[in-house]
């Protein structure tokens, strides 16, 4: 069983390996995200705190886990720019402005 900084670090390298990498998003299933963290079971503290430590490196983690079965390891800078290439008009939608919610 890998501590969390072994894990963050193993996710980073793959993430820089390239392989996989679509759109700027490291794909990872259940069963390979278990296999790297060598775990049985993957709890949501875990995941919590692999984010955390993750976006002190420019990196974020997108829990998809229980949805999908997957997490995707994003760069920081990538969504930025994904995010900036969207039409005014779709982030204005979806923009909290304090008053909606």
């Amino acid at each position: 069983m890998l501590h969390e900084d072994e894990i963050v670090e193993t996710l980073i390298e793959l993430y820089q390996s390239g392989e996989e990498k679509r759109k700027g998003a490291y794909k990872l299933d259940k069963e390979a995200f278990k296999s790297i963290a060598g775990r049985k079971h993957i709890r949501g503290d875990l995941l919590i705190n692999l984010d955390i430590a993750l976006s002190h490196e420019g990196y974020r983690l997108l829990n998809f886990m229980d949805s999908e079965g997957y997490v995707f390891l994003v760069k920081g800078s990538a969504l930025a720019k994904q995010l900036q290439s969207l039409p005014d008009e779709m982030l204005e939608e979806y923009t909290y402005d304090g008053e909606s919610w």
